[in-house]
């Protein structure tokens, strides 16, 4: 009587296994690659479409072997699944407030109960693993490792887009001016988080945020944007998927400003 039932555990995870698989397979494929890299995971550039059909992956993954408890325990392949979904729905979901993981978990149909603090922090440092990375090692090293490799959340861009404007605008001009390091560009932009929104003064924004103007430094110095008419049409045309550079949507005017 306990053979079957692990045997249909078993068949039940292989089976969703393949699943996960084949969906990280085919999200390598769009770059041509094999196997992870090592770029963060927004640069992925998941579609909506390719993000709605991971959350019900994970959910039939759950469903169909138990829950969380399961799947971290027998299989990274989830582990790289989840670790992925948290930091998509970062993205397109935060929009400010305590930094939780229980909207996370709540989106896949669980609750924290199902996923306590020492399993999801197992999943985390296996998924992250798997696609080349470890936890922070300051603040809330779990939470805020999905939070950075979520990007800067487009809820948290659209409400606070000016103001987020006006500070990259004022860093990215000292940065050129003095040849700034990253370490130095994350230093001028916390300078200025008292003119950002509250759900912005935290160090792994402002990590992102430097990354960002670091990234207009790297493309104004390669592409030599100061002497073009047009610098995003020009990269439009010569620098495919240039955008996926960004830990940032660049979909918004404010932000596109800075490249010229």
């Amino acid at each position: 009587k306990l053979v079957k039932p692990t045997k249909v555990m078993t068949n039940a995870q292989t089976l969703n296994v393949d699943a996960i698989r084949e969906w990280i397979r085919t999200t390598l494929s769009k770059f041509d690659l094999s196997r992870p890299d090592g770029r963060w995971l927004f640069a992925y550039d998941l579609s909506q479409p390719e993000f709605e059909r991971l959350e019900q992956l994970i959910k039939d993954s759950c469903q169909d072997t138990g829950g969380f408890s399961h799947l971290v325990s027998r299989r990274n392949a989830f582990s790289a699944l989840f670790v992925f979904y948290a930091a998509e729905w970062w993205k397109h979901n935060y929009a400010g407030g305590v930094w939780d993981w229980a909207p996370i978990v709540e989106s896949l149909g669980g609750d924290e109960e199902s996923f306590p603090q020492q399993l999801r922090s197992e999943c985390v440092t296996l998924g992250l693993r798997y696609w080349g990375h470890t936890p922070l090692s300051h603040g809330k090293r779990f939470i805020g490792a999905i939070a950075a490799h979520g990007g800067i959340p487009m809820k948290l861009l659209a409400q606070g887009a000016g103001r987020l404007a006006v500070v990259l605008g004022l860093v990215l001009k000292q940065a050129g001016r003095y040849s700034w390091s990253l370490t130095q560009i994350q230093d001028g932009v916390e300078q200025y988080q008292y003119q950002l929104p509250s759900a912005y003064r935290r160090p792994e924004i402002s990590e992102l945020l430097a990354r960002f103007i670091d990234t207009v430094l790297q493309l104004k110095s390669e592409y030599r944007l100061s002497e073009r008419l047009d610098p995003i049409g020009y990269l439009d045309a010569e620098v495919p998927n240039w955008m996926r550079r960004f830990p940032i949507s660049l979909e918004v005017e404010a932000a596109q400003t800075l490249l010229v």
